[in-house]
């Protein structure tokens, strides 16, 4: 195929400057990311300048007139010629927008705030061994050995003689098996055991329930000690329940493909289209109810030039806080606090994830209970440029095979991962500068473990 020549040519690029697809510096000039890098090679190997315009995450959708906004009415109305934002390969857009070859398989999921971890020192912890059935039928069985004592006292064929008549007493079935219960220590009086047969047979059953009873709950009680839970919301059917209780508020980016992909599954008119939706999408019709639920919770915000939305960072004033004062951050999130999730590609939450890091926010297992979609994505492209599109995809097809996609995507790991570093910093320096004053009885919980491992 002929080379061709743009040398004369300005095109209007449209770029979403989010990791790991585009990066820029404080000038507004590209440097990195995977779709970054395509345009480098694209510009030198056409030599086309640019003119860059930013969509600031405004992806646009299909109006009732048949019009679009955002980045697709752009492009759909050749005011933009080609747009480099991680742009979704859906069926509505591929009906009215030229895309070149897809570049990237994205899976699309959701990212939480951290789940709260139950401190070690709450009160309930000494409860939540045993559900309320069980307290409740332990309480119901002490009064009913309360009254067996009293029955055999009343009826038994040679009268004991005790010393009080409180039910404190050692010769009291109710007060010996509550003692059994802690493994306390007990004197039986001779005579009473001569006398009670049947008492001996209730106690010899309540030593063995009593020996399994504080054994399951010495060894769950340690456990929490060792290893606080938590509420940790890992697949969609979690998240789905999460909603029906209204314990989560679900938020998605305004102006993207999931506001109509989750208005197709509810209102699709047609099954036609609803099969054409769900092929796209890989999606199966099993988790249409969960997606149903999930949607009826479902708020569409605007958050330009972060990340996430800025009510998921509610715990800091600013996202600068939330980079440096982690200290802060671990004093708050031990309160209760309203838990978010934030719906969008896996590369966007697992990049946030470590802008924030691990300690502020909560992603998923990578397995099939936690998508929601696998969907391509591509490069949309205006009239203008369709007559050039085949030599636009033999580059993208030649990237693909030398495996550079993968490459560039690891270079975004890895300067991440860097940043955030940086960040931390500060914060050891601050410790090693002789501000004692941030330790708390939290840490004290450091001695147990290192006891544990002895």
């Amino acid at each position: 195929m002929e080379r061709i020549d743009l040398s004369n040519t300005t095109l209007r690029i449209g770029i979403n400057p989010y990791p790991p697809f585009m990066r820029i510096n404080h000038i507004s000039q590209v440097i990195n990311g995977i779709e970054g890098e395509m345009l480098k090679i694209f510009q030198s190997y056409f030599n086309f300048s640019t003119i860059m315009i930013n969509i600031n995450d405004d992806y646009g959708n299909e109006n009732i007139d048949g019009t679009w906004s955002g980045m697709m009415g752009e492009i759909h109305a050749n005011r933009m010629d080609i747009c480099f934002s991680g742009a979704a390969m859906i069926y509505q857009r591929f009906l009215n927008i030229t895309y070149l070859y897809p570049h990237w398989l994205e899976k699309y999921s959701y990212i939480t705030l951290s789940p709260r971890t139950v401190p070690s020192n709450d009160f309930d912890m000494f409860i939540r061994p045993f559900d309320t059935n069980i307290w409740i039928l332990l309480f119901f069985s002490f009064i009913l050995l309360f009254i067996v004592d009293k029955i055999f006292n009343q009826y038994s064929s040679i009268k004991l003689k005790k010393q009080n008549n409180n039910k404190h007493s050692e010769n009291n079935i109710a007060w010996i098996c509550f003692r059994l219960l802690f493994r306390q220590q007990i004197s039986f009086p001779i005579d009473w055991i001569k006398c009670l047969n049947a008492g001996k047979m209730i106690i010899i059953i309540w030593i063995s329930c009593s020996y399994i009873l504080t054994t399951y709950y010495g060894s769950y009680l340690y456990s929490v000690i060792s290893v606080p839970p938590n509420n940790a919301i890992d697949t969609i059917e979690k998240l789905s329940d999460a909603c029906q209780s209204n314990q989560i508020e679900v938020l998605a980016m305004n102006n993207s493909f999931l506001m109509d992909s989750f208005k197709v599954i509810l209102f699709c008119k047609s099954l036609f289209h609803f099969l054409i939706f769900f092929c796209c999408c890989n999606h199966q019709y099993t988790t249409d109810p969960l997606l149903k639920s999930i949607y009826k919770c479902m708020e569409f915000v605007d958050h330009k030039e972060s990340l996430l939305p800025y009510r998921m960072l509610f715990q800091c004033s600013t996202i600068n806080d939330c980079q440096n004062d982690h200290l802060e951050r671990r004093r708050r999130r031990r309160g209760r606090q309203q838990q978010y999730a934030y719906l969008s590609s896996v590369s966007r939450t697992y990049f946030s994830q470590l802008k924030f890091g691990q300690e502020l926010l909560y992603i998923p297992p990578s397995n099939g209970e936690s998508y929601f979609y696998n969907v391509f994505v591509a490069l949309p492209i205006s009239k203008t440029l369709q007559p050039y599109s085949k030599s636009f995809n033999l580059i993208i097809e030649n990237l693909r095979a030398s495996g550079l996609y993968n490459y560039w995507r690891e270079k975004e790991i890895t300067w991440a991962k860097l940043e955030h570093r940086k960040q931390q910093v500060p914060n050891i320096r601050n410790i090693f500068n002789g501000d004692f004053t941030i330790l708390t009885v939290y840490h004290l919980e450091n001695v147990f473990y290192v006891y544990l491992a002895e």
